[in-house]
């Protein structure tokens, strides 16, 4: 027995050693097989191999150069003969003096262990545990198994292939270099023939007689009409005459799927019979492609196919600019399966959730090119807040219409509020435009920053525009919130086309300024509301009042209670400053009275603000009135009224200063202090410090 010394203990631990040497005086040695399976000569001797090594095994170990890749390398090197023992339904041929004849592999191996024993050859047996291939639809067991195939030589266009990959845009622009440049380099030649029924017959045939091949360029060529079906088995029936006196016959082969795909640019236009109109590469018409977009999986697949045939026909890359997303994986991490029914019909998440909902978690969850986790509930957040705030913006507006006095002229911070949002608009649409078309700084077709600048605005637009502006009723709000609405569904039209096209139909007005569809509008002048200046200011409005808040909450005020002032120190040498109507906005939204700037040399912070917070006798009665119109309110909501419907609430021991506050701030509610004979539809009681209040909502 020949064994590795380092694995003598694992082979026969009692066995006695008669002389060492090293494996190289092993090479070109003959030894006698236990089947003999080839009459070529020189095939049972030993032949070097990196992939053996001494730990495990023997050491010394048998190959079958036709049923796998490294053995078939060390094959194809010492010229041994592809000997194929196993038919392709995986049973081992008759007629090779092999045990187990006809039966299927895995059972045969059972025969010839048996065998090898009897006949003394069984030094000893075990299980070795490792990967194996399954199909991972029907979990059958795999076998590597040696055909006849037809390759495209990319080889020999490798140097071309990887010039023209840097010209192209990668998105993101590590794979260009990295993932898919790397592939580019150890790029081998493409086995594109396929032994299948379904598919495109590859249009190569062959004389037996002479091996002469020819490839057919179309239909011409076989002499049949174009209503011929060139697909298998009528194809399979069209022979040709070889000049040898011989008969060709089509190769019984199908073209690989991914040739197919890779061949959709000049493909889908019957390139070079038709259309050349449309598709003609020395023109630079239709080629190469302004931009492809598809998961990372593709960097070995439709990217690269595309990549290798345009090359190879014309001599240039096939796309400009390539935008590759992640892979979509479940909750848990793991693959999408059919099988294992790990996610939830897309047809239901369009139904429950929404198609632009899951557009949108799908441009925003991840950047370019990482991997999404998906979930329902992921999707349902995006909705929740983005896409609902935005609806509810329209549903704003449309309530907002038939309140609308045309003479009235908004306030200066009303007006104010006008012209920052207008500018956050311009500011979005020229965000998302720059990170569309790219810059010396970015790539275009940055789809997920793009997409990015939706939230922000949404939540500006319904958590501070139209929040800020409750209750106005001057045309100018009407109009502004119009034309914004117009605006953000035209910027966005391209990422969420169902959501955009319901906003611009629900808003625009019947003006032929306004084309019929969101989809045929353009996104006209990006300076026409451009104001950096205004929305710095807000910036720091925003920032007073989230200052403001967190003074509240340490001093344990709550908002409804207004406070006399609100004291704002900045820095001496501070750029911006608060104009008047901002200030009237701070004092609105953090209920104070009035707001004081400051300017302090000392000051360590940027900014910092300084609540009064000695309550008068007033002060409390607006607090309680507040408080009061907001449980009025809820009351309202609760039953379900409208913002028209007329209702009464009663109050009664409600003191008169707190009742001459309270009236005028609810509206179709009426306020009484007395019982009232009507149908109650709410009741609630609230208790502020010592005082105790019945409060009940009738129908009128």
């Amino acid at each position: 027995i020949i064994v590795a010394e380092a694995l003598l203990s694992q082979v026969d631990a009692t066995a006695k050693v008669l002389k060492t040497f090293p494996g190289s005086e092993l090479i070109g040695a003959t030894y006698e097989s236990p089947y003999q399976l080839s009459l070529e000569e020189g095939v049972d001797r030993v032949v070097f191999g990196e992939h053996v090594t001494a730990e495990s095994g023997t050491g010394i170990a048998s190959i079958a150069p036709a049923y796998g890749e490294v053995d078939s390398q060390v094959g194809k090197r010492e010229s041994l003969p592809m000997v194929q023992t196993i038919r392709p339904d995986g049973t081992l041929k008759s007629g090779m003096n092999l045990p187990g004849e006809g039966l299927f592999m895995k059972e045969a191996n059972k025969a010839i262990i048996s065998d090898l024993d009897q006949r003394g050859f069984l030094v000893r047996q075990e299980v070795i545990h490792h990967t194996y291939p399954f199909c991972w639809r029907c979990d059958s067991p795999l076998l590597y198994f040696p055909t006849t195939s037809w390759y495209i030589a990319v080889t020999k266009i490798k140097d071309a292939l990887v010039a023209e990959n840097e010209k192209i845009n990668w998105l993101p622009t590590h794979l260009r270099d990295g993932r898919f440049g790397n592939w580019l380099e150890g790029a081998r030649d493409w086995a594109v023939s396929r032994d299948r029924f379904w598919g495109a017959p590859m249009p190569i045939w062959e004389c037996p007689d002479c091996d002469k091949i020819k490839v057919v360029h179309s239909i011409k060529d076989i002499e049949v009409d174009n209503a011929f079906d060139l697909h298998r088995p009528k194809i399979d029936k069209v022979t040709l005459p070889c000049a040898c006196g011989g008969t060709m016959k089509r190769v019984p082969f199908v073209f690989d799927c991914w040739f197919e795909s890779g061949s959709m640019p000049y493909a889908q236009h019957h390139y070079p019979f038709e259309h050349s109109d449309q598709f003609n590469p020395e023109r630079g018409t239709g080629y190469p492609a302004d931009f492809i977009a598809e998961a990372l999986d593709q960097t070995r697949g439709w990217f690269y196919t595309l990549h290798v045939l345009g090359v190879a026909l014309f001599g240039q890359r096939a796309y400009k600019n390539v935008v590759t997303s992640g892979l979509i994986l479940a909750s848990d991490g793991k693959k999408l399966s059919k099988r294992l029914r790990n996610y939830t019909d897309p047809e239901v998440v369009f139904s429950t959730i929404g198609a632009d909902a899951l557009r949108l978690f799908l441009f925003t969850a991840a950047s370019i090119g990482e991997d999404y986790r998906f979930s329902d509930a992921a999707v349902n957040d995006v909705k929740r807040r983005w896409i609902t705030p935005l609806l509810n913006s329209v549903q704003y507006y449309h309530l907002s219409l038939p309140q609308c006095e045309k003479d009235k002229a908004p306030s200066a911070e009303h007006a104010l509020l006008d012209e920052w949002i207008k500018a956050r608009v311009a500011q979005a649409r020229y965000q998302v435009t720059e990170y569309m078309d790219g810059d010396d700084t970015h790539s275009p077709f940055d789809l997920a920053r793009a997409c990015r600048v939706f939230g922000p605005l949404v939540e500006d637009l319904s958590t501070w525009y139209i929040r800020l502006s409750r209750g106005r009723t001057d045309q100018a709000f009407t109009e502004t919130l119009q034309a914004v609405l117009v605006k953000i569904s035209t910027t966005f039209a391209p990422f969420l086309p169902f959501l955009t096209e319901h906003i611009y139909q629900a808003v625009k007005l019947s003006d032929p300024k306004f084309p019929e569809s969101v989809h045929l509008c353009t996104l006209r002048s990006l300076d026409e509301w451009k104001n950096e200046s205004i929305i710095n200011e807000m910036e720091l409005a925003r920032k007073v009042v989230s200052l403001g808040r967190d003074a509240r909450v340490k001093v344990g005020i709550p908002v409804r209670q207004p406070l006399r002032s609100l004291i704002v120190t900045m820095q001496a040498d501070a750029e911006l400053n608060l104009s008047e109507p901002v200030k009237d906005l701070v004092a609105q939204e953090l209920q104070v009275d009035k707001v004081v700037v400051e300017k302090n040399a000392s000051s360590d912070s940027m900014i910092m603000v300084t609540l009064d917070s000695t309550l008068t006798e007033d002060l409390r009665n607006r607090g309680m009135a507040n408080l009061l119109r907001r449980t009025v309110q809820d009351l309202r909501k609760q039953a379900a009224l409208q913002p028209g419907d007329a209702a009464v609430v009663s109050i009664p021991e409600l003191d008169d200063s707190v009742s001459m506050l309270l009236r005028d701030q609810l509206g179709q509610t009426e306020l009484v202090q007395e019982a009232y004979s009507g149908e109650v539809i709410g009741h609630t009681e609230i208790t502020e410090g010592e005082r105790s209040l019945d409060i009940t909502l009738y129908s009128r």
